[in-house]
């Protein structure tokens, strides 16, 4: 298990962020949505195709034009679970076995004299897990989900996983904060530039979350 971050209260529980190894495409499917599965299978026949035509595992991945590592990981683990496709990539088949994909876990633990005692998972998924902030009273927890160009969606759900998480906001910048009264959240939302030379340009604001 690797830990990411650790939220501590005072009473020695938080919330905590860790990873672990998902080897097959069987383990990873239920963390996908419908849309993202279907990306990456859809993604995976790319990369068979370009293993074919004798291009390496690193290469074949550029054709897909995805950038997240995990995602395209993802597309390795399909073609491996399939096992009839090993004839068809030659000696890309031993990178193909080396690839695994990092499951990221939030949940609510306590610190031990022997450790953290860790609950039932909040959140799970391929995506990474950034900025966490644990409202006030301890009932909520916003989370930060890292996108591309610095930014990331800000989801909200129950400490006590009662509720499923919520999009509260999508590009947002590092350091969303809750009020004094855990009702709002301020966040930084910035604008997403179309080429290189524009300037990224971000705005100040608060959303309701809890009643």
């Amino acid at each position: 298990m690797s830990a990411r971050f650790f939220c501590v209260c005072s009473d020695f529980r938080g919330a905590l962020a860790r990873s672990e190894e998902v080897k097959s495409w069987t383990e990873l499917q239920p963390l996908l949505s419908t849309d993202k599965r279907d990306r990456i299978v859809r993604g995976a026949q790319v990369v068979l195709d370009e293993m074919k035509a004798r291009r390496d595992l690193e290469a074949a991945f550029k054709s897909t034009k995805s950038t997240d590592g995990n995602e395209m990981n993802a597309m390795a683990l399909y073609l491996r679970d399939l096992g009839s496709v090993k004839e068809q990539v030659g000696t890309n088949w031993a990178s193909l076995e080396a690839v695994t994909v990092e499951k990221m876990i939030l949940q609510i633990g306590t610190l031990t004299n022997g450790g953290i005692a860790l609950g039932p998972a909040l959140l799970s998924g391929i995506e990474g897990i950034g900025e966490i902030r644990v409202v006030a009273g301890r009932t909520a927890i916003a989370v930060l989900i890292p996108g591309d160009q610095d930014t990331g969606t800000l989801k909200v759900l129950s400490a006590d996983g009662s509720t499923p998480p919520r999009v509260v906001a999508e590009h947002v910048a590092q350091n969303p904060d809750w009020t004094a009264d855990g009702a709002l959240i301020y966040i930084k939302c910035v604008s997403t530039p179309t080429s290189k030379d524009q300037i990224m340009l971000g705005s100040l604001t608060r959303r309701r979350v809890l009643d």
